[in-house]
């Protein structure tokens, strides 16, 4: 059978000190989700007036296009309903086909200097980060989703993926961040996430770790304005060594951490880098006030 089974629990039940049983503990046959790239990513639920709890999954199209799939989970604590497949969203963005759905292994994607394609992974998700927040002007729930997956453009090279779907409307966005200019290079993960206090245009902070055969493995972080459809480049932590050992080998996992502030417009992030004061792995912490292009 395809797919695989998705776990659902009442957390209100078992945080009450409740037994895991048939109240508590639901499972749910996902078509949506298999053991390659399609990974179901749970989104961060910002708007207050959205009961659902969205799943996004990423996947490749007959013309090698990244994808989003939309599915969801409604109804009461103890008695969830899942709607698989319930909306899907194109970003237009082409990737490499090829790579797209590596098996579920320890894989070698990424750069540093003097190490080729030796920043690895364990998780196999492009999809590493959804929101759902509010959105301008009308207060309807929009879903936000950062992806990186290879770009066909460059050798062994990753891009960023950012899209936007209302979820009442179905207006959409999508841009592609392909700064990386060296083979081997490019955002390995990624979190994105809005300000509690939107600016004048629909916004979101996105972080990210990434490799480059020139600099050690770094963080960065930037805004998207998403009504433009622009973003900008606010700063970044660049690496200071290579790590080694399993670190090498699974330094995506390691990445990253994002979440609203309450009541302000900026964004808490943390994004891995390397540092020769940790001896390894280091966060780059910070607070950065999101502002809109225009």
């Amino acid at each position: 059978m395809n797919g695989t089974g998705l776990a659902v629990f009442n957390s209100p039940y078992l945080y009450a000190g409740q037994p895991l049983d048939g109240n508590s503990y639901f499972k749910f046959h996902d078509l949506y989700d298999t053991n390659t790239a399609h990974r179901d990513n749970p989104a961060n639920t910002y708007a207050t007036n959205e009961a659902r709890e969205y799943l996004t999954e990423a996947y490749l199209n007959t013309l090698s296009q990244a994808n989003v799939n939309y599915s969801y989970l409604d109804g009461p604590a103890n008695a969830p309903v899942y709607h698989g497949g319930a909306f899907y969203l194109n970003t237009l963005v082409r990737v490499t086909p090829n790579v797209f759905n590596p098996p579920l292994t320890i894989g070698f994607v990424q750069t540093g200097p003097g190490c080729y394609y030796c920043l690895g992974y364990y998780s196999n998700n492009y999809i590493h980060s959804t929101a759902v927040f509010a959105s301008k002007p009308n207060g309807y729930p929009a879903a936000i989703t950062t992806e990186d997956v290879p770009d066909p453009s460059k050798q062994n090279n990753m891009q960023e993926v950012t899209s936007a779907l209302n979820l009442i409307t179905g207006k959409t966005a999508a841009l592609a961040d392909a700064y990386f200019y060296y083979p081997g290079s490019g955002p390995m993960a990624s979190g994105i996430a809005p300000p509690a206090v939107m600016p004048a245009d629909n916004s979101a902070l996105i972080a990210n770790t990434f490799g480059m055969d020139h600099e050690y493995p770094s963080a960065a972080w930037r805004t998207w304005d998403i009504d433009f459809n622009g973003s900008f480049n606010n700063c970044c932590q660049a690496g200071q060594v290579m790590p080694s050992g399993p670190v090498l080998s699974r330094w995506v996992d390691y990445a990253v951490a994002i979440a609203p502030l309450p009541n302000s417009s900026s964004v808490f992030m943390g994004a891995p880098f390397t540092s020769t004061v940790s001896g390894q792995r280091a966060i780059e912490w910070g607070t950065v006030q999101v502002s809109p292009i225009k």
